[in-house]
């Protein structure tokens, strides 16, 4: 138990770069590509300064020459979610262009404890917000309910003792919170679709709300493009989580039922710890633990530790991590266990049921695995794309020497520009006229 009870209390302060913690109809005479591999940068890369942990998202947008606007939206439950938008880039407006003209639309979904910021932190030249600004695209950024851009309720408060707010898990985020943004862009941007990314759990929530709702995304998404996809995890290898999973119910007992800490990953404790002289103190900490998920050294971008962990972990509810944890236990991807009784009032049967990944047959999709991901393991990805089906998958990109972590916080990013930019390009909408 104290072994779980450390491991746990270790997750609440990394998990969101590790878990955060992850497509359906492709054209059938499209080819699954398998890359082996990718580019090395043969020149030094430019320098720059790990300072952004203490800054808004506004200011580090600001400081690297982005326009910078944040949204609201409520879900259909209450649920008050921020989403952040990058409409383009500074230079581009003067004193007779004081708006940003229509671009098609990309919206990035982040991972398990995680926010918008997952697309903002790497190093400003290789960041993926910012490739896809200067690609030309109009960069929606959404954040889940229970991160701390999205903490509030019409009704419920996230702070108090009673675990009605917290009462959600990942099918939730795909089936109401993907919803309720996505509409919201659209209607502000006047585009008839847009192009969704999701990283590990922004995968994960976007399998099952296009297996829970499949004409929904059919209807407003033109691609969906799955970074580190974690759906099926029996082969996952993160030490850390896997851990803790072992020990999940004395975990539920001490955390939920008696101390009533619903956030397993909340921000708030943190704080005391990033500021001044205690930042140069807390990264090291922060570094060590990652490398019990799949941190190299060698391939992840270290030199941005501090800006990272000043703004990472952002708060996740408990059920996501109990659900990952089933997952884990599992031989398929399936929905979330309420125990026999519960599953019977929940599902009609004893057991959850399977997502039924085959219910859309029309939405492209493009999946990105890693062979050092220890999350979403390669197999499972491959097993993902299987349920798939080949045509349905445009691309199927795997690379040596790329973790769970590399497709945000990567020292080398050219998959995103070389591999992930083509696709968005290739399946873009053209944008009408911008509301917003």
């Amino acid at each position: 138990m104290l072994k779980s009870v450390f491991i746990l209390s270790a997750l609440i302060s990394t998990q969101a770069l590790a878990s955060s913690p992850l497509f359906l109809q492709a054209h059938a005479h499209e080819e699954v590509h398998n890359i082996t591999g990718e580019k090395l940068i043969p020149n030094p890369e430019p320098s720059f300064h790990d300072n952004d942990g203490l800054k808004s998202l506004a200011q580090i947008c600001k400081e690297n020459g982005f326009a910078f606007e944040e949204h609201k939206v409520t879900t259909e439950d209450g649920y008050i979610l921020t989403i952040h938008r990058i409409p383009g880039l500074l230079h581009e407006l003067n004193e007779t262009k004081t708006t940003f003209g229509p671009k098609p639309v990309v919206f990035l979904m982040h991972g398990m404890t995680g926010d918008a910021s997952m697309f903002l932190l790497n190093a400003p030249f290789k960041t993926i917000g910012f490739l896809a600004v200067k690609a030309g695209f109009d960069v929606w950024l959404g954040n889940n309910r229970g991160c701390k851009y999205s903490l509030e309720h019409t009704h419920l408060k996230h702070n108090d003792k009673t675990p009605a707010y917290w009462d959600f898990d990942f099918e939730d985020m795909g089936t109401k919170d993907l919803p309720a943004m996505i509409n919201y862009t659209l209607n502000a941007t006047g585009a008839e679709k847009l192009s969704l990314i999701g990283y590990s759990m922004g995968a994960t929530q976007t399998f099952a709300g296009m297996s829970m709702i499949p004409h929904y995304f059919e209807k407003t998404v033109n691609l969906f493009v799955g970074l580190g996809p974690a759906t099926r995890l029996i082969n996952c290898r993160a030490e850390a989580l896997k851990g803790a999973v072992a020990d999940m119910e004395v975990i539920k007992f001490v955390f939920v039922d008696i101390l009533k800490e619903y956030d397993f990953f909340a921000p708030t404790w943190l704080s005391s710890l990033i500021n001044g002289e205690k930042m140069a103190i807390f990264p090291k900490s922060f570094e060590k633990f990652m490398s019990s998920f799949d941190m190299d050294p060698y391939v992840e971008e270290r030199g941005r530790i501090k800006s990272i962990s000043g703004h990472l972990p952002s708060g996740a509810g408990y059920r996501n991590f109990i659900h990952y944890g089933q997952l884990i236990n599992s031989d398929t991807f399936k929905r979330y266990d309420y125990g026999a009784s519960d599953n019977l009032h929940h599902y009609g049967q004893l057991t959850p049921p399977d997502y039924p990944l085959h219910a859309s047959s029309k939405l492209p999709i493009a999946l990105f695995g890693g062979y050092d991901d220890e999350m979403a393991d390669p197999r499972d990805v491959q097993w993902l794309a299987e349920q798939l089906g080949t045509h349905r998958v445009i691309g199927q990109y795997m690379y040596e020497k790329k973790g769970h972590l590399t497709f945000a916080f990567g020292k080398n990013m050219s998959y995103f520009e070389e591999d992930v930019i083509p696709l968005l390009h290739k399946y873009e909408t053209e944008p009408r006229v911008t509301v917003v």
